[in-house]
């Protein structure tokens, strides 16, 4: 394992926590912490990529918002007056892949799937009893 890929998995984890717990309640930072995990993903990628490169999953991970985008880009042709809902439901339909990105930190670390399922049950209490 590299040097620093244990303080990044920390922070990773960190990160999904506060992820899970404000996904019900405070969507804006769950997006902001999910972007940042994102931007892990990505400079893990380099190293992940002889593994990663054959895995079918991750290439219909790479390969979804470029064709729903090639999709919008068709429909905003036939139906110019519908471009900004077009590019709304590009990002709509790519959102479940950041689940994926999730996963990946997670890489089945037991403590941290306890630590996350509480934090999201806790993020949810604490939800609905402010709504």
């Amino acid at each position: 394992m590299p040097r620093d890929a244990q303080p990044r998995q920390r922070v990773a984890g960190w990160l999904l926590v506060l992820f899970a717990f404000r996904a019900w309640n405070m969507t804006g930072v769950a997006n902001g912490a999910l972007a940042l995990l994102a931007l892990l993903f990505l400079l893990a990628l380099p190293r992940a990529w002889p593994r990663l490169r054959g895995e079918p999953a991750f290439l219909l991970l790479v390969a979804t918002p470029p064709v729903i985008a090639l999709l919008a880009l068709r429909a905003i042709g036939l139906f110019p007056d519908s471009a900004g809902l077009q590019w709304d439901a590009v990002s709509a339909w790519s959102a479940p892949f950041g689940f994926v990105i999730a996963a990946w930190w997670l890489k089945g670390d037991e403590r941290l799937i306890r630590a996350l399922l509480a934090a999201a049950a806790l993020g949810l209490t604490i939800g609905v009893l402010r709504k």
